[in-house]
């Protein structure tokens, strides 16, 4: 490695030293754009997107499952468990 160059702490591609990052500037777009992502809270009773409050058809919640949160909406907490929402 030559003296003007850092080492990616990600990928191991080298970029100039001059930067104050650790992480080359492909790797620093790809990490900004994963902290942008969200993760979709769904219920798993009646498949409800807990942060939209949208009703997913069976085709959307099978969709939508693989990369979601799955987890019981208030609704759903006190229809099938008698109880009163916890949050």
């Amino acid at each position: 490695m030559a003296d003007n160059n850092k080492v990616c702490v990600i990928c191991g591609r080298t970029f100039p030293k001059e930067s104050t990052d650790d992480v080359c500037s492909s790797c620093r777009k790809r990490v900004n754009e994963y902290k942008t992502v969200t993760m979709r809270r769904l219920c798993a009773w009646c498949r409800k997107d807990q942060d939209t409050g949208q009703q997913l058809t069976e085709a959307e919640y099978k969709e939508a499952s693989p990369g979601a949160s799955h987890g019981c909406c208030q609704e759903c907490e006190v229809k099938y468990f008698k109880g009163e929402p916890k949050r």
